[in-house]
């Protein structure tokens, strides 16, 4: 990093928002990114021996640069790999839920998952989680990355800002991590400082007011966005806000946060805004600021046409529901339902929202995939042998070792010495990572190979493992 080049117009940016502080962020900007991780509450609960992140209970600083592809828990979802200064998002809803029930809650930049992925740990069974993501190439990671993370209160949607007008005024709270020209992440991503100029900032903050003001319908009076970007300059943080104050009234909002050193607080216009620098905290560059509707705002009712999903609902009237998939999981509030060939769950709270979403907008996952019957035989569904509300009394689990671990996520032939006839649940120091199906002197490798490790470790980086 030595030889960072920063753009003249950018330090001069940067000058007039730090003053004296200037040389010491451009040194920071020098040093290497310090990676983080995000532990699952539900899938590890072992104490370990890294530097916790202030800000996030779940979140970890690495001790050092490693890779994390050849550990088998980060394949069951036992941790994300998310830079720390995002994890900020969990005090901020947290603030903002309090004890409310029966939420509807709304990502709408969501690939590649992190901050959904956080937002599902902060949410309770009464509170449903739509994770939505514009860009189709990126939608398939982001499923993953939920899939693995194993909740069952989400909806992955595909679709751009402006559509979600015909929900109406639907969701009580809203993430807005909004593209950017990602200043923040320069020293992280060299490729995004080739990038800026200030024709570029000025494109992002155009696209955020877009954004901002596509989104705001669907809002509920009352509701809440929570805006964050990963990038310094005033246009495209404060100055953003202090818009959407102008145009549609938007509040500010008084949490109740811990202060937590290094993070820079400040309040305009009554807005309070939070901010991340490299050379007060370890972690890259953040912005964040929370709004509000106003109580006083209309109502509006949907809109939509879509009919796909209630030609589905009909069809699964039509089917009969293995009884295996009625307590497959152990959550007891669960809608099971028919979608093409595959039986799916969803929180029975939410079914009605579920059907309005899907009258509405582009659906790409709801609930989790259970499985499929195969003639007589039910194959369950990847995603169920990850889910956090398994029934795994069901099954037989087997644990493997490490060499054996990998070699099933590699999909890689091994042999195993005990296995039960049927469905075996393959683990990892307890946690799940996917099925095989046993036969007399052989089984059948059953995790997808869409995620499995394409490449051998070639000795190169070091391996971390979360268990050791």
């Amino acid at each position: 990093m030595a030889d960072i080049k920063l753009p003249l117009p950018f330090i001069t940016q940067m000058e007039g928002l730090l003053g004296n502080d200037y040389a010491t962020f451009e040194q920071a900007l020098l040093q290497p990114s310090r990676r983080s991780i995000r532990v699952h509450p539900h899938k590890w609960n072992n104490s370990l021996s890294l530097t916790p992140v202030p800000w996030n209970k779940q979140g970890y600083w690495l001790d050092e640069e490693a890779t994390v592809t050849y550990d088998p828990l980060f394949h069951a979802g036992a941790y994300y790999v998310q830079e720390a200064s995002s994890m900020f998002l969990a005090p901020l809803l947290e603030a903002c839920i309090k004890d409310k029930e029966e939420l509807t809650v709304l990502d709408l930049c969501a690939a590649p998952g992190g901050k959904s992925t956080l937002i599902c740990d902060v949410l309770n069974e009464q509170h449903l989680l739509v994770s939505n993501e514009v860009i189709k190439t990126r939608v398939h990671i982001l499923d993953e990355n939920l899939l693995k993370w194993g909740y069952n209160n989400v909806i992955v949607t595909h679709n751009d800002p402006a559509d979600f007008d015909r929900l109406g005024t639907f969701f009580d709270i809203i993430v807005v991590d909004a593209p950017c020209s990602g200043e923040g992440m320069f020293r992280k991503d060299p490729a995004a400082m080739n990038e800026w100029d200030e024709a570029h900032v000025d494109l992002c903050c155009s696209r955020q007011k877009r954004i901002l003001s596509d989104i705001w319908q669907a809002l509920k009076p009352g509701g809440i966005i929570i805006y964050s970007t990963c990038t310094f300059n005033r246009k495209e943080n404060e100055d953003n806000m202090r818009w959407m104050q102008e145009q549609y009234q938007a509040e500010g909002v008084e949490l109740t946060i811990p202060s937590f050193e290094g993070i820079e607080t400040g309040n305009e216009n009554g807005i309070n805004f939070y901010r991340f620098y490299p050379h007060k905290v370890t972690g890259e560059g953040f912005f964040a600021s929370v709004i509000r509707k106003p109580e006083t705002a209309e109502w509006t009712n949907h809109t939509g046409k879509r009919e796909k999903w209630t030609k589905d609902r009909k069809a699964q009237q039509k089917q009969v529901i293995p009884e295996i998939t009625k307590n497959i999981l152990t959550k007891e509030d669960t809608y099971v339902f028919l979608h093409k060939e595959e039986f799916r769950c969803f929180s029975e709270t939410f079914k009605d929202a579920l059907e309005q979403i899907s009258m509405c907008l582009k659906i790409f996952r709801a609930g989790t995939p259970l499985g499929i019957l195969k003639g007589k035989d039910f194959l369950p569904d990847s995603a169920v042998a990850v889910s956090i509300h398994l029934n795994k009394e069901l099954f037989t689990s087997i644990e493997l070792s490490y060499d054996e671990a990998i070699k099933y996520l590699s999909k890689e032939e091994f042999v195993l010495e005990q296995e039960s006839k049927g469905w075996n649940i393959m683990c990892y120091q307890g946690v799940p990572l996917g099925w095989i199906k046993a036969m007399p002197n052989r089984f059948n490798n059953y995790f997808p190979s869409e995620w499995r490790i394409r490449n051998q470790w070639n000795g190169e980086s070091k391996r971390f493992r979360i268990g050791e």
